[in-house]
């Protein structure tokens, strides 16, 4: 074999085994206590007596769920103090310290302004199906008590401008802009009239 290319020193250095550099861990643990008391103390109603020890069990609950891992034990602290910083009243009443590393974004967020929003959406778009629903079995109800006391078939019935039948098919279509009522277009359904007319 020829000689190597790769200089000794290089070499000696390549045959050892790395130096592991550990993560000031001291350091990123107390910015992180940190960070956490000062989003309990601004979200919450609790004196530093009350957030001390919730924020210190806390972020010893993400120093164990890390692992040693200083890249997971940043980005779960991180997830934590923004959670907290739009959601702190409700999570700390709620959870104890150590349960909330175990939530989901879901479950972190579960009460923010925007899911606030989006539940009172659903709950208002459910009120109104609701409202039409009754609305719709108030007409049927009406329209049977008309038929009853008129002695005709169900509901009110549109009756051909020209030759006075009942038998009409109808259409909507929206002709106007979209914040304007759809125009009805009927067709009278006898051979000999079909006639076309829009109300």
């Amino acid at each position: 074999m020829g000689k190597s290319s790769i200089p000794k020193g290089l070499q000696k250095a390549l045959l050892q085994p790395p130096v592991v550099v550990q993560p000031p861990w001291g350091q990123v643990r107390r910015n992180a206590l940190r960070e956490l008391a000062r989003v309990l103390l601004a979200q919450t109603q609790w004196d530093t007596l009350h957030v001390r020890p919730y924020a210190t069990q806390l972020e010893q609950a993400v120093f164990i769920q890390a692992q040693g891992q200083l890249l997971d034990y940043q980005a779960k602290a991180a997830q934590l103090a923004w959670a907290l910083e739009q959601n702190g009243a409700h999570l700390a009443e709620t959870y104890p310290a150590g349960a909330l590393t175990d939530l989901d974004d879901q479950a972190l967020t579960a009460t923010t302004p925007l899911q606030r929003i989006f539940t009172e959406h659903a709950f208002k778009m459910h009120a109104f199906s609701n409202m039409i629903l009754d609305t719709d079995r108030k007409v049927h109800d009406v329209e049977a008590q008309v038929a009853k006391v008129t002695g005709h078939s169900g509901a009110l019935q549109t009756r051909c401008t020209g030759c006075g039948g009942t038998k009409i098919s109808w259409d909507q279509k929206q002709t106007k802009g979209g914040d304007e009522a759809m125009t009805t277009f009927y067709k009278c359904e006898n051979p000999r009239c079909r006639r076309t007319w829009k109300g």
